[in-house]
């Protein structure tokens, strides 16, 4: 049974409502509603978190190409998000080189003695 618009918005006991192939929104005490994607990935149940009723519409929520794409090609949906999330920081944050490239061309900047630039380096 395919879950309505109408349905969820009258949805106010906790628990889940199925919508089916996996999906379901689980509604909390609070009254906060949550759609999660349930699926078996190496012998193993899993779940998927897909956001919050109603910043992510049904439509939106039913939009599981990607994940059942990864799962295809046997690679696990929620690992590879966590994979994109770190590689995003990583990728935002100074790394090491670049700060220390930018202390170096400070102290080349100030004048400082060759045996200074050379023992920094180091």
């Amino acid at each position: 049974m395919a879950l309505t618009d109408i349905e969820i918005r009258n949805a106010k006991k906790p628990g889940k409502l199925t919508d089916g192939r996996g999906l379901h929104l689980l509604v909390k005490d609070g009254g906060a509603k949550l759609w999660r994607f349930n699926y078996r990935f190496a012998g193993k149940y899993r779940t998927l978190a897909l956001g919050q009723y109603p910043q992510v519409k049904l439509s939106e929520a039913r939009n599981l190409d990607e994940a059942r794409r990864l799962l295809q090609q046997q690679v696990d949906p929620s690992e590879k998000r966590r994979q994109d999330k770190v590689a995003g920081k990583v990728a935002q944050v100074n790394t090491f080189g670049a700060i220390a490239q930018e202390y170096l061309d400070r102290l080349r900047e100030q004048n400082r003695a060759e045996a200074t630039l050379v023992k920094n380096s180091w």
